[in-house]
């Protein structure tokens, strides 16, 4: 190959190695410029709460807790925090013991809404490692008895309860009207 050749080469390859740079350059201030989105962090368990019955003042209404780990649990507390002016009818509200990755475990129980407001139901799972660090999981529900208007009708269906899901911090939270 004739030094004319191999100096083209040459000359080829410094051109290429440039345009790299520069394309490493233009995306480097790119990325730099672009907002960095943290998420926050999860708690390694899902917490899930629900209910199955319309609710209705002086009635009584089913509330689920379904909890699942996502890593294993030497020791994992489940809790239901009715709000004050209800009274449990039936069921056990906590449980606490060892969990398996992925297992689940259901708590359910039967309270009575004894007055005509909004009640705000939540339920906690609280995932304790053995090196003394622990997880909490939190799920909520929210049952507006408040009366609607002056005519006697109160913020829910007579069929079923119109709900809508809102979040907060990344959290469900179900409203039912």
């Amino acid at each position: 190959m004739s030094q004319k050749g191999v100096s083209n080469a040459v000359f080829h390859l410094f051109l290429l190695m440039i345009f790299i740079s520069f394309s490493g350059c233009r995306d480097g201030i790119t990325q730099a410029t672009e907002p960095i989105k943290n998420s926050k962090p999860q708690a390694p368990v899902e917490v899930k709460l629900s209910m199955q019955d319309t609710p209705t003042p002086g009635g009584t209404v089913r509330l689920t807790l379904q909890v699942r780990p996502l890593i294993d649990a030497p020791l994992i507390r489940i809790d239901f925090i009715p709000p004050e002016d209800t009274e449990r009818i039936a069921g056990e509200p906590s449980w606490a013991g060892p969990m398996a990755q992925g297992e689940i475990r259901t708590l359910e129980i039967k309270v009575r809404l004894t007055e005509e407001k909004r009640y705000v139901v939540q339920g906690i799972a609280t995932l304790q490692q053995q090196d003394g660090i622990s997880y909490t999981g939190i799920d909520s529900l929210v049952i507006d008895l408040e009366r609607a208007d002056h005519g006697g009708q109160f913020g829910i269906s007579s069929q079923s309860p119109k709900s809508s899901k809102k979040s907060r911090d990344n959290k469900d939270v179900i409203e039912f009207k």
